[in-house]
């Protein structure tokens, strides 16, 4: 199958790391782009067998769609979707498409039997399961946020068809979910939607949760139909469940409508709008009927099986003054589809421009709407610097901070302590030392590095460095260590060359502020 649709070459994805495999492909993380010079990029690369059976122009169509609508729901689409964003082509055939990384809300800490956490895509599946589950999983959910999330589930779907995209195979295998205060969802796999009637490919269904035969596939029928089932199962606590009465316990109008939403007659079946006003009751006080809403206890980060005692959460009491910047909160861990936590064996050199024709995305500015390139020359890793890009020793500065995030990300920590100089803040030679680093870094999550400037200054290198920090509750910050998100920027003092290397000795200037 000889393509004629634009987009971009493979050959532009150096360095690309395997992190999932499905049916259809594979999915590779790549640092050489960014999506709408903002996001991780992840690449979809389908089978071969699949390709033959691909309609290449409707995936073009697909990235392009976008860019035809209104400011607002190009806005929206993207943050409620992985929304193909270029297509990929190579020796003349598309081969796959670029689409945004899991964000990092989307994802879950999940304790090991070693007392350790794993980080895994929040896949709504982990919902499905007995409240004892979710307890030994530290997921804490009670029935109102799970009324919620099925309001944010029911607003999207509403708005996909209003916009006349069907998700088609709606199950939990594509749909993520965030129990913020006002739970939210997100949607991967979005080439097996339909949008304005056509498919990228062939529509298929998740096991147990297919419509009724002879019933066409992905309608906004089908996805009512699968709405109703997604409601039974989540309030039943079970994967299979068809049986409407635990929601019916929680709210009548609620299961009355999970009873039409599986009625055989497609046109009989209530649109996901129509929940919305016996969803917003349900998880109001004062206003829900039926049972009372349960609630799970939020649960410790509890172990499956027993582990020796965590050592106690302590921040940097080092008596050479850690200094706030390094280790109060610069724990790494990207977010990626199905990420695993092994280095890549090198970092790559600074990316040259690479223009991508016909190929534009959306970006998501407040007030404007002005489609971007795809491709950004200056990134590696999590970290962006196209404002030194042009300078070889500022590059080699921006690699250097790019491997160290990539391993405190994999939870390396020798790699991570051999970027300190032992005569700065952090002496990797010091049992005392290495574990406080340790302790300190164990829950934080970075992001959205960004290399402003690089400059010599008396033998050192000086870099200005902002990024965003996630970390547990008592790990954040002083004076406000209960803090979550932080916007950090930081001047950091190097020693070394390219050449020879970069290390950290310590902080010249450290500024942050809450998210």
């Amino acid at each position: 199958m000889t393509s004629t649709v634009e987009g971009l070459d493979r050959a532009a994805l150096r360095d690309l790391k395997e992190i999932g495999k499905g049916g259809q492909g594979r999915v590779w993380a790549t640092d050489a782009v960014r999506i709408n010079q903002t996001w991780p990029a992840v690449y979809k690369e389908y089978e071969g067998d699949v390709i033959t059976g691909l309609d290449a122009a409707q995936l073009s169509r697909m990235v392009s769609f976008v860019e035809e609508l209104a400011p607002e729901d190009g806005r929206w689409l993207c943050h409620q979707a992985a929304w193909p964003a270029a297509v990929v082509w190579h020796d003349g055939l598309v081969r796959g498409f670029l689409m945004r990384r899991i964000p990092a809300d989307f994802e879950l800490l999940l304790p090991q039997r070693d007392g350790a956490r794993q980080r895994r895509p929040a896949g709504l599946q982990f919902l499905l399961n007995p409240d004892d589950y979710l307890v030994k999983m530290a997921i804490p959910v009670d029935d109102r946020k799970r009324l919620l999330l099925l309001a944010s589930l029911a607003e999207t779907l509403a708005r996909f068809h209003e916009l006349e995209v069907v998700v088609g195979d709606l199950s939990p295998n594509n749909l993520l979910f965030h129990l913020a205060e006002e739970p939210a969802c997100f949607f991967i796999d979005c080439d097996a939607m339909r949008l304005r009637g056509d498919s990228v490919l062939v529509q298929a269904e998740t096991p147990d949760w297919e419509v009724p035969a002879p019933e066409p596939l992905a309608t906004p029928a089908s996805d009512a139909y699968k709405f109703g089932l997604l409601a039974i199962r989540l309030f039943a606590r079970d994967q299979s469940a068809r049986d409407p009465a635990a929601l019916a316990a929680i709210s009548p109008d609620l299961g009355e409508l999970a009873q039409r939403s599986q009625a055989l007659v497609p046109a009989e079946r209530p649109a996901p709008a129509d929940w919305l006003p016996a969803l917003r009751a349900a998880a109001t006080p004062g206003l829900a009927t039926g049972a009372p809403v349960r609630a799970v206890p939020p649960a410790p980060a509890p172990v499956l099986t027993p582990a020796p005692a965590a050592p106690p959460r302590r921040r940097l009491k080092l008596a050479m003054a850690f200094m706030l910047v390094i280790l109060a909160s610069v724990g790494v861990t990207v977010a990626l589809v199905g990420q695993d936590h092994e280095r890549p064996a090198a970092l790559p050199t600074a990316a040259p421009t690479t223009e991508t024709t016909g190929t534009t995305l959306f970006t998501t500015p407040e007030t404007t709407y002005t489609p971007e390139p795809v491709v950004t020359a200056a990134v590696s890793g999590i970290v962006s610097y196209d404002a030194v890009s042009g300078d070889p020793e500022a590059v080699a500065v921006a690699q250097t901070f790019a491997q160290y995030f990539d391993a405190i990300n994999g939870r390396d920590w020798p790699a991570a302590l051999a970027f300190y100089d032992p005569a700065g803040v952090v002496d990797p030679g010091s049992t005392k030392q290495r574990n406080a680093f340790i302790d300190s870094m164990s829950t934080t999550t970075d992001r959205d590095a960004t290399v402003d400037s690089v400059a010599p200054a008396g033998g050192e290198t000086l870099a200005a460095v902002r990024f965003i920090s996630e970390q547990e509750a008592g790990y954040g910050p002083k004076p406000d260590t209960e803090q979550t998100c932080t916007q950090w920027s930081i001047t950091y003092r190097l020693t070394g060359s390219a050449a020879a290397g970069y290390r950290i000795l310590r902080a010249r200037e450290a500024q942050h502020q809450a998210c």
